[in-house]
């Protein structure tokens, strides 16, 4: 099976490959360097025998000559000279026994000490015979004639050995030519290894590394394009990794693909992509179902151009106008197809070039609708109902005066019964008016310097009679707070609180109602002791027509909606409402408004029974 390196592999080779080389050439080029300082030294060193070796011959030749003189001509000083040339001679010739290895400077060295034992030998001779005056001038002749053939001898040695040395120096040199040449051609060889080796990395790292990273490269673009993928990158280093990630990844995003195109498909909104010149350049299938238009009727129109003329300038066209529009969703009319307008809501998000705009497009036609019914509705049960049963209230009541005479008990008990009745269906009707005045924005706020002390007075005056017909006392907290807020909306809450305290209190229980400024906000609270409230209950009860239990619509009257107009209110002044209960210990209603409210802030204190 073929091996695939991994990158780090393939790095480390890249590296370690020509290092390696490098350093083999260098050691040996160092080798081949020393090579040639030897074969420098092994010259200089014959060069430096032969020196010395002729120097011996020299003295044994200048030895042989002086011999000739002393023999013939035995003076002091022709002893002197024999003498010391003789002295010279040996010298040299003991010198020269160890210079060297050289085959050539050994041959040398025999001959000459050959010779010098030949000419010492006849130096001895000579040397004895002047000694003893037993010289004769025949035999110092005869000596002469000896001593000048030894000479002879010694000088033709030495041409010799001039001869031989020449030719070993000649022969070096010639061996440093080769080497010189050699060590040349081998760097020349070592620079193109080099330049071979640098090429041959980078044609198989191109191969291996460079190209399939291209065909990974590809593959992204393939990915977006959503063209086919190339084939497969065999091997097993982190490439090949890289290239089954980017596969496993293709699949995961066509399949996102298919699904997101399956919702686009099948989504009960509209969904489009609009492009800077304002035109559609995508819209999903549900333009047919709301707008009439088939989506590639609408792609490449101007947007404006099924916008009803009231909503022309509705779509934002940069970041900026966007901006104005809370969640960047904003309302207007589209002209349908059949001529009919039906109204929209946008959820538009702008491309971060600011070249499309990202729309989704919900029908609201029916809830408009459904808003203009309530409208009507409620202008029916504020101008058709409640005017009625007011009438109704206040003849019941002229009634039960005797304004036409004296009623039988039984009677008066009856319209008393349907008096109470009335003014239940009375107060509910206020409730769902006021209901509808504030969720839809309409309920308009007095801010004014407000009394809390004199507020909460107000509010306990407004209970105190029922308060009293159910035996619940009341205890107020003492304050000199003076509060900038909407006094009449603000009594609305507290005794909506102070109702529900004292319908669920037990007989002979005390409602407080306490005052705290913190460092953030004012909390009022109204605390009871009744039968509490469970945990799940402690959300639902602000919504409408929500309560504890069903029965307590009857058995404690109510309509549902007192929670949440208070919640309501307390949120349009800027605050939070909440409870805390315990089961069967009671429950705590609180609200706290923001600090602004406050014009000073002396500590609050719980007050008095009343």
């Amino acid at each position: 099976m073929k091996r695939r390196f991994s990158l780090f592999s393939k790095g480390v080779l890249l590296v370690a490959v020509p290092v390696l080389f490098e350093i083999l050439f260098v050691v040996s080029l160092f080798l081949l360097v020393v090579q040639s300082q030897q074969q420098a030294l092994q010259r200089a060193h014959i060069l430096s025998n032969f020196q010395e070796i002729a120097a011996a011959s020299s003295d044994g030749y200048l030895a042989i000559f002086s011999s000739i003189s002393y023999a013939t001509l035995p003076t002091k000083q022709s002893f002197d000279d024999y003498n010391n040339a003789r002295n010279k001679y040996i010298q040299h010739v003991k010198s020269i026994q160890n210079i060297s290895s050289h085959p050539l400077t050994i041959k040398s060295v025999k001959a000459v000490t050959d010779a010098s034992k030949i000419a010492l030998s006849l130096l001895d001779e000579i040397d004895l015979k002047v000694q003893h005056n037993d010289l004769a001038i025949y035999e110092g002749f005869q000596y002469s004639r000896r001593a000048m053939q030894i000479a002879k001898e010694l000088k033709a040695q030495l041409t010799n050995f001039r001869t031989e040395y020449q030719n070993a120096l000649i022969e070096s040199d010639e061996e440093a030519a080769r080497f010189q040449a050699l060590l040349q051609n081998y760097v020349i060889g070592g620079i193109l290894g080099s330049i071979v080796i640098a090429f041959g990395l980078c044609f198989y790292f191109s191969k291996s590394i460079v190209a399939r990273l291209k065909i990974v490269k590809d593959n992204s673009v393939r990915i977006a394009a959503e063209a086919p993928l190339n084939k497969p990158i065999s091997g097993s280093d982190e490439i090949t990794d890289l290239d089954k990630s980017i596969r496993g990844m293709s699949k995961i995003i066509s399949e996102t693909r298919e699904s997101e195109r399956a919702v686009l498909e099948n989504a009960s909104d509209i969904i489009c992509t609009i492009d800077s010149q304002g035109r559609f350049s995508s819209i999903n299938p549900a333009s047919l179902r709301i707008w009439g238009y088939d989506p590639d009727d609408l792609r490449g129109r101007r947007c404006v151009d099924v916008l009803a003329e009231d909503s022309k300038t509705s779509l934002p066209s940069n970041k900026e106008a966007l901006a104005a529009h809370p969640g960047g969703q904003f309302e207007n009319r589209i002209i349908a197809k059949d001529g009919t307008h039906r109204d929209m809501l946008w959820s538009v998000q702008k491309s971060e070039d600011e070249q499309s705009m990202f729309c989704v497009v919900h029908d609201i036609t029916e809830r408009k609708e459904a808003e203009r019914f309530k409208q009507q509705l409620t202008a029916v049960v504020s101008h058709d109902l409640r005017t009625p049963l007011t009438s109704m209230q206040g003849a019941l009541t002229l009634l039960g005066m005797g304004a036409l005479g004296e009623l039988p008990e039984a009677a008066a008990k009856k319209i008393q019964i349907l008096d109470s009745e009335i003014v239940r269906l009375i107060a509910i009707t206020n409730d769902l008016l006021e209901m509808e005045s504030l969720t839809s924005g309409k309920l308009e706020l007095f801010i004014r310097e407000t009394d809390l002390a004199d507020l909460l007075e107000r509010c306990k005056d407004s209970v105190e009679t029922f308060a009293e017909q159910h035996g619940v006392k009341i205890v107020t907290a003492s304050t000199d707070l003076v509060i900038n807020t909407d006094a009449d909306r603000l009594a609305r809450v507290l005794i909506n609180l102070l109702g529900n305290a004292i319908k669920f209190s037990p007989a002979g229980e005390t409602v407080y109602v306490d005052v705290n400024a913190a460092e953030t906000d004012l909390e009022i609270s109204v605390t009871d002791h009744g039968r509490g409230i469970p945990d799940g209950y402690h959300e639902v009860i602000f919504e409408r027509f929500k309560q504890v239990e069903e029965a307590d619509a009857k058995q404690k009257g109510g309509s549902g909606l007192g929670l949440a107009i208070c919640k309501s209110i307390i949120e349009q002044l800027g605050g939070t409402i909440g409870v805390e209960s315990t089961l069967g210990k009671g429950s705590r209603f609180w609200f706290k408004l923001p600090l602004t409210c406050l014009t000073e802030h002396p500590k609050a204190s719980r007050g008095q029974v009343h």
